[in-house]
């Protein structure tokens, strides 16, 4: 975001407005030598020095950063089936980074103004900018690794965001009246750097540190496949079959991808006119799907209504809404909401059922909740924050009981145990082989 003010003094004031930055933070991050490690650096200092523990409805949870699977399944005290056997009252975390640019790129201190040179000097290595640049965010990468002594170093990075940060094209993330807020255009839809294929390869790197798997939200789709190619040609063929991650992802709907985001003018008309799916391509085709199940990797279910709904599915759940009296307690309001959710994980399945892929029963284990609660979304209305997530979960089951009378994919399962892998033993299988 720190990036979207840097198109003059509108945006500066907007965003300043917006986002509630006061004081001394807004002129840091809008200043022309703000440097993004900073951020990273801050806020992780900032969590080390946060309290480690919350009382939420009276109950105390202990706030523990997990350095791996091993070290998270003996304190849940995880049995056979990933369910925990402690009597804590536990909160775990791992570290993430939203955006590459957050070791050192994309910064107005890096960028020249004319965006074709850039891209000249980006794509030639022994530029000396680039070379300079390529150093700094290497070290910065090798730093990150190294937090708290290599136990905190991020298990993922998502490698674009909502701006240019001179690795990868982004995906146009930002819908109707914010086009004229905050300016995606350049870099968006574009490829992968010959900077950014570097940067890719030091995350993944595992002689500098332990490696950082890479996410994919946010990369623009040319960006997302030249990925895809580059795991399959570097790494799948020789043994190492690094997964891909969608972390906060919804689908399409639609077989083939293509790069929307080349005319993002006519992207929110398109999404006006789309039925149970956004159409944009932020979110996965079918052949990304398969593409992510050949890897076994994990699809994260963004909650944001907009990115897991169509516009018409959005437009009829609020109108049949709007006549419900206490939404508080209300089943039907509930079921109505969670109905992009259960389209979702059903096209997943549907997809790779019908795809020519074996061990299709992963399709049931590469689904989680990707809820993205922390970020700028619009949450479905009866799913507004992770309380309301046990009650999804019943609902969802409901759901699929009844739906499994006239979906045979449905039927003769556990479907109360397909939903403790979405809502959280898929996870913990991901990381059991990952982490």
């Amino acid at each position: 975001v720190a990036q979207a003010i840097t198109f003059g003094e509108f945006e500066r004031v907007t965003a300043k407005v917006m986002l509630g930055m006061k004081g001394k933070r807004f002129v840091t991050m809008s200043s022309d030598d703000h440097e993004y490690m900073n951020d990273l650096l801050g806020e992780y200092n900032y969590l080390m020095k946060a309290p480690q523990s919350k009382v939420i409805d009276g109950k105390e949870y202990k706030i523990v950063y997990f350095g791996s699977f091993a070290e998270m399944k003996s304190r849940l005290q995880l049995d056979q089936h990933f369910e925990p056997q402690t009597d804590e009252n536990i909160i775990g975390v791992l570290f993430s980074v939203e955006g590459a640019h957050a070791f050192g790129c994309g910064q107005l201190n890096t960028m020249p103004e004319d965006h074709a040179e850039e891209l000249r000097q980006l794509n030639d290595l022994s530029h000396p900018n680039t070379a300079k640049l390529l150093k700094t965010i290497r070290e910065n990468i090798r730093r990150t690794k190294n937090l708290g002594n290599g136990a905190h170093s991020p298990f993922f990075v998502t490698f674009s965001h909502h701006f240019w940060n001179q690795l990868c094209g982004h995906a146009m993330s930002l819908a109707g009246i914010m086009h004229v807020f905050f300016n995606q255009e350049r870099g968006m839809a574009s490829g992968m750097t010959e900077l950014g294929k570097e940067v890719l390869k030091e995350l993944l790197d595992k002689t500098n540190g332990r490696r950082i798997l890479i996410d994919v939200k946010h990369m623009s789709v040319e960006g997302r496949f030249w990925f895809y190619e580059f795991l399959k040609e570097t790494y799948w063929t020789k043994g190492d079959h690094v997964p891909i991650l969608a972390s906060h992802m919804g689908v399409t709907g639609e077989g083939q991808s293509e790069n929307r985001s080349l005319r993002h003018y006519d992207m929110d008309e398109e999404y006006e006119k789309s039925g149970w799916f956004n159409p944009w391509d932020i979110n996965l085709s079918d052949e990304e799907i398969l593409i992510i199940h050949q890897s076994r990797g994990l699809i994260g279910l963004n909650m944001d209504q907009r990115i897991l709904s169509g516009a018409r599915l959005v437009d009829s759940m609020t109108r049949i809404s709007k006549g419900i009296d206490d939404i508080g307690t209300s089943v039907l309001y509930k079921s109505i909401w969670a109905e992009p959710i259960l389209a979702n994980i059903m096209h997943i399945v549907k997809t790779v059922m019908a795809g020519d892929v074996p061990d299709k029963q992963y399709a049931w284990q590469m689904i989680v909740i990707g809820s993205d609660l922390d970020g700028m979304v619009n949450a479905l209305d009866a799913y507004c924050h992770a309380g309301d997530y046990r009650v999804m979960k019943d609902i969802l089951l409901q759901k699929m009981i009844m739906r499994a009378q006239v979906e045979p994919l449905l039927r003769g399962l556990d479907l109360e145990e397909m939903l403790n892998g979405v809502f959280y033993k898929n996870g913990l299988r991901f990381l059991e082989r990952n982490y």
